[in-house]
C-alpha cells in the first residue's frame, strides 16, 4: 500500500466531515491497474442520509460528483489518470436534504511509473545454509528475492527482531536477527516492505525450529545424535519422547527432526564462539 500525503489540515470543520487521508493502493506485480482510495470519518448524526464526494484535477474546481451511502466511509476506483493530481472535498446530507459545509480540501497525486512490488524468493540461513532459523539465538539470513529496495525493511513476525540490514552489491539482503526463546515454532510469514509502500511476502521461505545441540557444547555431533536415536519414533507423553530433540515442535521425533539434525550436522552453531 503506497501511503500519499494529503494537502492541507486534516481537523474536523463544525458542520463538515473531515477527509483523513488519500491512500494509493498498487496492484499485484506490475501496478499499471493502481487505484485510488479516498477514506474520512463518518458522521455521527442519526438523520445522515449519505456523502457527495466531488473531486476534479484543479483545486476548487470539482468536475465530478460520486453520491455514497450514510455507512460508507472509503471511495475506492480506478478511473484516475497516472501523473495528475486530483483534489477531494466532501459533504455530509441529512434525511431532510440539509447539506453540510464542505469538508476540507486534500490532494493525492496518481503515480506516473508505478513501481514494481517486492519479491521475497528465498531465505538462508548462512551458517547453516538452509532456511531453518534457531530459536533462542542470533541468526544471520540471506534474503534472496527482485526489486529489494536498499531501504526496505523485513518483518519476521511475533518474537523475532533485526538487529541489522544490508542490501549486498548482488541484491542480497543481509539480516541479523534475533529469535526469542519463545517464538513459535514451524513456518514464518516474512513480509518486505519498500520505502514506496510496495509489498511482498513469502510465507514457506522461513522455519523457525528448536536447536539439534541438544547438550549445548556448541557441536552438533554424535552424543545429540545418540539422543536423538533414543527418542526416535516417540510421541509426546510416551516414556522415551525428549521435547528437546523434538526440533519441529510437532510433538513427534521423527523424519522431520532427523532433516533438521542432519541440515546442522558439523557446522558452527549459532551463538558459539
Amino acid at each position: 500500500m503506497r501511503h500519499v500525503a494529503a494537502k492541507g489540515s486534516l481537523k474536523r470543520l463544525p458542520g463538515a466531515v473531515s477527509l483523513l487521508a488519500a491512500l494509493l493502493l498498487p496492484g499485484m506485480g506490475f501496478a499499471s491497474g493502481d487505484t485510488l482510495r479516498v477514506s474520512w470519518a463518518s458522521n455521527s448524526e442519526s438523520d445522515l442520509a449519505g456523502y457527495r464526494l466531488q473531486f476534479g484535477t484543479q483545486s476548487g474546481v470539482y468536475t465530478t460528483e460520486e453520491t455514497l451511502p450514510a455507512s460508507a466511509n472509503t471511495y475506492i476506483s480506478d478511473i484516475f489518470e497516472p501523473g495528475l493530481t486530483y483534489y477531494f472535498s466532501l459533504l455530509a446530507f441529512d434525511l431532510s436534504g440539509n447539506v453540510s459545509a464542505p469538508s476540507i480540501e486534500v490532494s493525492a497525486r496518481m503515480p506516473t511509473t508505478p513501481g514494481l512490488l517486492p519479491n521475497i524468493i528465498s531465505i538462508f540461513n548462512l551458517r547453516s545454509h538452509s532456511f531453518y532459523a534457531i530459536r533462542g539465538v542470533s541468526n544471520i539470513l540471506a534474503v534472496n528475492g527482485q526489486n529489494l529496495q536498499a531501504a526496505v525493511s523485513v518483518d519476521f513476525g511475533p518474537d523475532i527482531s533485526v538487529n541489522n540490514t544490508t542490501l549486498d552489491p548482488n541484491g542480497v539482503l543481509i539480516i541479523h536477527v534475533d529469535v526469542s526463546p519463545s517464538a513459535s515454532l514451524g513456518p514464518r510469514l516474512v513480509t518486505a516492505t519498500n520505502p514506496d509502500g510496495g509489498v511482498g511476502s513469502n510465507s514457506n521461505a522461513l522455519e523457525i525450529v528448536k536447536s539439534p545441540d541438544f547438550n549445548q557444547d556448541c557441536a552438533v555431533d554424535i552424543l545429540d545424535l545418540n539422543t536423538l536415536a533414543r527418542a526416535w519414533n516417540e510421541r509426546a507423553g510416551e516414556a522415551n519422547f525428549r521435547p528437546e530433540a523434538d526440533e519441529d515442535g510437532d510433538d513427534f521425533v521423527g523424519p522431520g527432526d532427523l532433516t533438521i539434525f542432519v541440515t546442522f550436522l558439523g557446522r558452527p552453531m549459532e551463538g558459539c564462539p
